[in-house]
């Protein structure tokens, strides 16, 4: 979003309903990059709620009644997604600092 703009007006409806936003979302690169990363941050605080009882521990899924993790048991998969999440949420901490660009 830094780079490229904010995505079409058909995709940010489509994103305004994915984080179930009631209102729309900002057209500014700036703004919307600010809630794209304030949402991913509630992914990743919420996927630690799951996991910190189990050791940080990573399975292949979290039921979605329940809150247990499911299925295959510290899936490198797993690991492989939450590390990336955690790269490119300071790479565009530092973006938005001015300290470097954000990769495509």
């Amino acid at each position: 979003v830094l780079q490229e703009g904010p995505p079409s007006s058909q995709a940010l409806s489509v994103w305004q309903a994915a984080i179930n936003s009631p209102n729309a979302l900002p057209t500014s690169s700036v703004a919307l990059a600010q809630v794209f990363a304030a949402q991913g941050d509630g992914v990743m605080l919420r996927l630690r709620k799951h996991v910190e009882a189990d050791g940080f521990h990573l399975d292949e899924q979290i039921d979605r009644n329940t809150g247990e993790q499911m299925s295959a048991e510290d899936l490198t998969w797993s690991y492989a997604e939450t590390l990336n999440a955690m790269y490119y949420r300071d790479q565009y901490l530092n973006a938005a600092a001015g300290k470097t660009r954000v990769p495509k």
